[in-house]
């Protein structure tokens, strides 16, 4: 099928934000207890791969770990709901794939208001629950801080979103797979949310959307590859952000669906081909 390069320009004046990134600085030394200064912190769930680790599980991991520690997690599968409530760097997939399992409740990962600059690396990310009251909040990973840093993970099969990122900004979403969660591959809400990049990931087969954006303002969207959803990107009452070079494809309704006063949006150079609609911007508030 023949490509189509859409160039669309929407803004007039771009404001422009930029995503802060910090630098952990980690000593390689591992002692055979705790201790309160130690720098890095290992997880095994049986103790094969790394006999007398720290903990079993990543939320003990957490439970004793000093703000900007590390937590190396090896392979194996944890079935847990983690909470994150500190700045850490919490990395999978030593000597295998490292899958937490949140067992079809609540959110798998979730970093709270208090915990800035936190790094999710290197893990499979599967089976979150779903709120009864139809409001889809229980994700894969749920961010609630600002700085974070997801890359690199599978994100897929949970009930809500596969990430869903709620008042938070400067976060960067990168180089993660993200598919077959039951509501949208990455949902950013509320106003707060804003000079968010999300690039470099692939999204498909998701039950709602590739990304919705519900005011979102000044946020970055590029170089992803987003298929297979329900609309590729939805955006509701959301300004100043950026989309650029992504492919869209294959949406069953819209490759990009603008909705309710969207207004100075960006988008520039993307491939979008194979979708049932097009492009569709709608002002007006549907009824019902």
């Amino acid at each position: 099928m023949k490509k189509i390069y859409v160039v669309i320009g929407i803004v007039i004046l771009f404001l422009g934000a930029s995503v802060l990134q910090t630098t952990i600085a980690v000593k390689i030394q591992k002692t055979s207890s705790y201790i309160s200064n130690q720098d890095i912190l290992y997880v095994d769930d049986d103790g094969n791969d790394y006999p007398d680790p720290d903990s079993n599980t990543i939320q003990g991991a957490i439970d004793i770990a000093s703000t900007g520690d590390e937590i190396r997690v090896y392979k194996g599968n944890y079935p847990e709901n983690v909470v994150v409530d500190r700045k850490l760097s919490i990395i999978g997939g030593w000597n295998g794939t490292s899958t937490i399992d949140g067992g079809g409740s609540g959110n798998v990962v979730k970093i709270i208001a208090t915990a800035p600059n936190v790094r999710i690396e290197n893990f499979t990310i599967t089976n979150s629950g779903n709120n009864v009251n139809g409001k889809k909040y229980e994700a894969g990973i749920h961010i609630l801080s600002g700085l974070n840093i997801i890359f690199g993970n599978n994100i897929s099969y949970n009930l809500g979103d596969g990430i869903y990122i709620s008042n938070s900004a400067g976060n960067q979403i990168s180089e993660n797979e993200i598919s077959n969660n039951g509501f949208d591959g990455i949902g950013l809400f509320s106003v707060a949310s804003g000079a968010n990049s999300i690039s470099g990931n692939k999204i498909y087969d998701n039950g709602n959307d590739g990304i919705q954006m519900f005011q979102g303002h000044s946020n970055f969207i590029r170089e992803n590859t987003i298929s297979g959803n329900k609309n590729g990107i939805h955006f509701r009452r959301s300004r100043f952000n950026l989309i650029e070079k992504n492919y869209i494809g294959n949406s069953d309704e819209n490759g990009i669906f603008f909705e309710l006063l969207c207004i100075a949006n960006s988008i520039i150079r993307n491939n979008i081909t194979g979708n049932t609609g097009f492009f569709k911007w709608m002002e007006r508030k549907l009824l019902g």
